[in-house]
Order: C-alpha cells, then sequence, then structure tokens
C-alpha cells in the first residue's frame, strides 16, 4: 500500500514565504505538487523545498494555469523545464516531471505508470453567456499564447497599428481543441494496461465542479479508466466507476493531514 498526499491551489504570490505548515508533508510515499500553487519560479520553489526536506518522498510536479500565466509561448515553460531536468547537476533525485509523456515510477514494490496533462474542459454550448465566461478565473488566468497581430480582437475604431504583445485568452472554441489534442493522448495511455501497474492521471482541474468554471457545463476526457485522477481545484475523495477522483486544493492543517491510499 502507498500513501499520497496532494498539495495543489495555494495562490502563493510571487514573494511569499510559504506557511511552514504547508511544508510539512504527511506520512506518505510520494506527493503530487499539482498546479496553481503560485507564478512558476515560486511554484517550483515550493516543490524543491519538499523534495529537500524530505529526500524519500517522491514528488510529482505539474503547472497549472496560474504557473503557466506569464508565458510567451505555449509551451515554453514546460519546455524550459524540461531541459533544465536533462541537464542540471541541481535538479533534486525525487522530483519527477514530464508533460504528456508517462512517469514510471516503483514504489514498495508496486509500479505506477503516471500521466501528467494540463487539463482542458470540452465546453459543448457555443451560445455560453459572455458574460458568465469572462466571470470565470479560468478566463481570467488562461491564456494560449502572446500574439502581436494589431487585427486579433480589435475593437471597432481603434487603429490596426501595433499594440505590442498582448495574450489570447482562453475561449470555449479553444479549449475544444486543446481538449480534444489531449484526449487522443489520454485515451492511448488509458486503454494500453499492463498486469500489475496502477495508472494515475494527474490534471490542475478536476473533470467535474472546478471552482475555475462556476457556471459553466463542462466535461473531460469519456470513457478512460485510469485507476486514480489526481485533481486540483475541487476537494474529493471519491469512488467512481471508471476511477477514484482525489483532490486536496488549499492552505492549512486540515489540508495538510489528508492523504489517500494506491
Amino acid at each position: 500500500m502507498i500513501k499520497a498526499h496532494v498539495i495543489s491551489d495555494l495562490n502563493l504570490c510571487d514573494n511569499e514565504w510559504a506557511d511552514p505548515i504547508d511544508e510539512t508533508m504527511p506520512e506518505c510515499d510520494i506527493v503530487f505538487v499539482n498546479g496553481n500553487n503560485g507564478v512558476f519560479q515560486r511554484s517550483v520553489l515550493l516543490a524543491e523545498t519538499i523534495c529537500k526536506k524530505y529526500p524519500d518522498i517522491q514528488v510529482i510536479y505539474l503547472n497549472g494555469k496560474r504557473e503557466l500565466l506569464r508565458q510567451k509561448e505555449k509551451t515554453i515553460i514546460n519546455d524550459g523545464m524540461t531541459a533544465r531536468k536533462f541537464y542540471s547537476e541541481l535538479w533534486p533525485k525525487n522530483l519527477h516531471f514530464a508533460v504528456e509523456k508517462p512517469i514510471q515510477l516503483t514504489i514498495k514494490e508496486i509500479k505506477l505508470d503516471i500521466l501528467c496533462m494540463h487539463g482542458y474542459p470540452f465546453i459543448p454550448n457555443d451560445d455560453i453567456d459572455n458574460k458568465i465566461w469572462k466571470n470565470t478565473s479560468w478566463y481570467r488566468y488562461v491564456n494560449h499564447r502572446l500574439t502581436t497581430d494589431p487585427n486579433y480582437n480589435r475593437p471597432k475604431g481603434i487603429s490596426d497599428a501595433s499594440r505590442g504583445e498582448f495574450p489570447i485568452w482562453s475561449t470555449p472554441d479553444l479549449c475544444r481543441i486543446e481538449h480534444d489534442r489531449e484526449y487522443e493522448i489520454v485515451k492511448k495511455w488509458s486503454d494500453c494496461r499492463e498486469e500489475g501497474v496502477i495508472k494515475i492521471l494527474a490534471t490542475s482541474i478536476s473533470p467535474i465542479n472546478d471552482n475555475s468554471l462556476i457556471g459553466v457545463e463542462y466535461a473531460m476526457y469519456p470513457n478512460i479508466s485510469p485507476d486514480h485522477w489526481v485533481v486540483g481545484s475541487y476537494q474529493t475523495d471519491t469512488v467512481f466507476s471508471d476511477y477514484h477522483l482525489h483532490g486536496n486544493p488549499g492552505r492549512g492543517l486540515s489540508a495538510r493531514t489528508r492523504t489517500f491510499t494506491i
């Protein structure tokens, strides 16, 4: 039996000291630092602090929408972190990072196959109220890249002169495109079963009741069957017919004492 713990949605400010409680792990074998803990540099510092403090705990790191907010190109932060993992001598040996590619670990002779995805919602309703959409924290924090195209989303009456770089904020249509691309990866991984291997999917958002999509009808990755699905933004420890759903957002002692078993 493996004990696992999830840390997500601490929402630390750039130069904010973490509460020592949130850097104190319960008795566990693996920790998922599962996104939206702060801007990229602050979130990585949190993960590395845990790794150094607990060298026997395996740490899985995933960037969420807050970590990726400031990136200029779609994959530049994840690509940079991947390069750092391969080339830096300072990379902690118990810190594991891979995006859209499986992480394979063996803990207590139990084999784990872990797939980390950003997680995009599939929003079926094209007629979603624009006010509801723009009030979501998903819209406020998720941009798909930066553009310098002066004609992109240009208000009427504004000249087409250069306005510098500005973000392409998320839309239901862009979410559907990204969701379908991710779904192909997740479905292929989920269907490829190996006896004795436990499959764990990790996403920074939840397939149900995610607090960044309040008022929005959405779905995620239909007809998949990982053994466990670790999520952010939603407190849950629920057994569904296809998987166990685990989420543990927020700060404080109560959050830092919750674990689940694998």
